[in-house]
């Protein structure tokens, strides 16, 4: 029996299938008959990619535990198909835009999803001039990272926007942006990890979370020496891991059941011995993590 799958081969959220090879598992993966068979939400969101495969084993609820990947299918058999589905895929696999020109002429519900989707610049232009919301700008510039989109929209009104563009990190935006008036802009800017920047503001304690978190060691040991740091902020060196912050930690500081159950998720021995001797809650958990048992 043969079937089709998505993978969404941008966020890499599922395993990475290989064409040719065959796998089993109990937890299966959704296929449909045919492509076209799919919701639209999947078919829509242009991260996908669709494979055929043979079906050795399924359930009823059309989840195929044993299948072999036989290929990525030929997109170009959507040309001048009259599916609606087949249709927008042939748009984004084929730049078939005679057919997106048809969904914008008439006035398609999706047609804005579909146009941003496609990713061809002259109907990304169009969306940006026919939309003054900062929505449709805010994704353009957060899907593509078009210079011409950053050198437009860097001084924009709209922190969102100019934070967006700050998450892509081109230097000149980035030595613009760390003057930004909202902090949110400039904690986006830090954490590109430029060292002037955090240099700025390492002694302004509204950007500290963003620079732990950056975790940079020469930062993290000019915090550790020069700032008080409380028990939020020690949580997250604390999950950082240094082992000589740890050290410190375990030293100096009356530490909370979490922060030790943290603390020993690192696992050094060293650290294991001290903190079970003081409290039996956490010997037992120390025990048991290690597969022993406690006497």
């Amino acid at each position: 029996m043969k079937g089709y799958i998505y993978i969404d081969y941008v966020n890499k959220s599922r395993l990475k299938y290989i064409v040719g090879k065959r796998y089993k598992s109990e937890q299966g993966i959704y296929f449909k008959r045919r492509v076209k068979d799919f919701d639209f939400s999947i078919v829509l969101n242009n991260c996908y990619k669709f494979y055929k495969i043979k079906i050795y084993n399924r359930t009823t609820g059309g989840i195929a535990t044993d299948f072999k990947i036989i290929n990525e299918i030929d997109y170009r058999q959507f040309l001048k198909s009259s599916n609606k589905k087949e249709q927008i895929l042939s748009i984004y696999k084929n730049h078939e835009t005679e057919v997106l020109d048809e969904f914008i002429k008439n006035d398609d519900s999706n047609k804005k999803t579909i146009m941003l989707e496609s990713g061809i610049d002259f109907y990304l232009d169009m969306l940006i001039e026919n939309n003054p919301d900062g929505y449709i700008k805010h994704m353009i510039i957060q899907k593509y990272g078009r210079n011409k989109d950053l050198n437009r929209f860097i001084n924009n009104y709209d922190f969102f926007i100019r934070n967006n563009v700050a998450k892509i990190g081109r230097h000149q935006d980035l030595d613009v942006l760390i003057n930004d008036h909202e902090s949110e802009v400039v904690n986006e800017v830090l954490s590109n990890g430029r060292f002037k920047d955090i240099d700025k503001y390492i002694d302004n304690d509204i950007y500290l979370k963003k620079i732990i978190n950056v975790k940079i060691d020469k930062y993290l040991d000019y915090i550790m020496k020069n700032k008080k740091i409380n028990k939020f902020f020690t949580n997250i060196i604390i999950n950082i891991g240094r082992k000589k912050d740890l050290d410190f930690f375990i030293e100096n500081e009356e530490l909370s059941k979490s922060q030790k159950m943290a603390i020993i998720r690192h696992g050094h021995e060293e650290h294991l011995k001290i903190l079970k001797e003081n409290d039996e809650d956490i010997k037992k958990l120390i025990l048991s993590l290690k597969g022993e048992k406690s006497r």
